[in-house]
């Protein structure tokens, strides 16, 4: 009888398990169902400028019944992952995304081979296969995820920044937290020599203001894994918080989770001081690239014209004229170029007319792709100059293009996105408030 109560435990556990797997990945399982969470577990990210701290994990995805992603930046939709799941696997796997204004996530996925794709409706309760998932929105792609299930709900905020009447919004409405996952330390560019915006410090304050908030059991630091790990963006390494910064600080609550390791939510038992200790090991062992391979100045010029035309024709006169021109300085190439996206048009110029700085291959990236605006900020493979000001609304406006999240093309699409930002309009509301 006990070798039966154990083998029925074993294949259908009464509490949710969490087995934590890499990066902002990790699997919940509840009511005899798998969903994997933002699956990235091989492969550098953004222009190869991000590497996963603990390296490449294994996944069993044939125990897998969903894949839920959080947004399309590559360390959350991650193409070498979800292109390596095996073609059955794929097939059978259904994938949970938010319902976004764009439609290109879900056409990703389907292109990828994945047959099922659910959109969650935003800012309220959806019941899937027995277990309640309230999907939320932050800003242009971000979204978060609560998940709850016997008795216990987990919420995932991985990379959602809002503000403290934000926060409190999203406790009114998902109630008791027990596990709450967030970011421990920041993911993007944050300065030149030093953490000249704050970042670091930042992210600790996020989180006692989080706890204060949402007054969770457990706090599980995530969704920074990761270190910068090319020569043009190396420097930020030195910055970060790690998981032994985190852990030093004693927060109650805080526990860490390598990967693979799991938790009965019902009793959890974490081994968070081991998780810290195999952590920092990476750090000591941390690889860097060297400054990619160099681009001529033609693909640059090639690149920067055809990013012009486009600009130009989606983004209408009076939201163009907003944009100022910007100089970036080729480091490697030791050339500099004027770009003015109002007028569509670029000029050599001198390094002392120059707000940024980056090598001849970022600076390729940024204009070839329709993503390379964004997957600069992220990798923060360039420096800033003007740090001070505002960032360029040229990089606003290509974020914008990227995500589809104010796409009004057609009548149809212009519905979603109304129906898009209907859904948002607290999470908006409660911004500027």
């Amino acid at each position: 009888m006990e070798l039966l109560r154990q083998f029925h435990f074993n294949q259908f556990p009464e509490n949710m398990i969490i087995e934590f797997i890499s990066h902002a990945g990790f699997i919940v399982e509840a009511a005899s169902k798998k969903i994997f969470i933002d699956p990235w577990i091989k492969s550098k990210t953004f222009n190869d400028g991000w590497a996963l701290l603990a390296g490449n994990i294994d996944v069993n995805y044939s125990e897998i019944d969903y894949i839920f992603v959080t947004h399309e930046h590559p360390d959350h939709f991650n193409f070498p992952t979800l292109k390596s799941i095996p073609e059955e696997d794929r097939k059978r796997i259904k994938i949970l995304y938010q319902k976004h204004a764009s439609l290109r996530l879900k056409e990703a996925f389907e292109k990828l081979g994945f047959a099922h794709v659910i959109e969650l409706p935003i800012y309220q309760w959806t019941k899937i296969d027995g277990i309640d998932l309230y999907c939320g929105s932050a800003g242009s792609m971000d979204s978060f995820l609560a998940v709850k299930a016997d008795g216990q709900t987990i919420l995932n905020l991985n990379d959602c920044v809002f503000s403290e009447k934000q926060y409190k919004y999203i406790s009114r409405q998902i109630g008791k937290v027990d596990f709450l996952f967030t970011q421990f330390s920041f993911a993007n560019w944050v300065g030149n020599d030093s953490d000249e915006m704050g970042e670091a410090p930042r992210k600790i304050q996020t989180i006692n203001l989080q706890k204060q908030i949402f007054d969770p059991t457990y706090i599980v630091p995530f969704a920074s894994f990761v270190y910068f790990c090319n020569q043009e963006n190396a420097r930020m390494n030195a910055w970060a918080n790690t998981p032994e910064d985190i852990f030093k600080l004693n927060i109650p609550g805080v526990q860490f989770m390598y990967p693979h390791d799991k938790v009965d939510t019902a009793n959890p038992v974490f081994d968070s001081e081991g998780a810290v200790k195999k952590y920092m090991t990476h750090y000591e062992n941390m690889v860097i690239d060297p400054t990619p391979a160099p681009k001529t100045w033609e693909e640059i010029v090639s690149a920067v014209e055809s990013n012009l035309k486009i600009f130009r024709k989606k983004i209408k006169y009076p939201f163009r004229r907003m944009v100022k021109p910007f100089g970036i300085y080729i480091h490697d190439l030791d050339a500099s170029i004027l770009i003015d996206p109002k007028n569509g048009t670029w000029e050599k110029t001198g390094k002392e007319n120059t707000r940024y700085t980056m090598c001849s291959q970022v600076c390729w990236y940024t204009f070839q792709f329709e993503w390379g605006t964004g997957a600069l900020q992220v990798s923060g493979m360039f420096l800033d100059h003007q740090y001070q000001e505002s960032t360029s609304r040229y990089f606003f406006f290509q974020n914008m293009l990227s995500t589809g999240f104010l796409s009004t093309k057609s009548f149809r699409q212009t519905f979603r996105t109304i129906h898009f930002l209907w859904r948002k309009k607290w999470e908006i509301f409660y911004r500027f408030v």
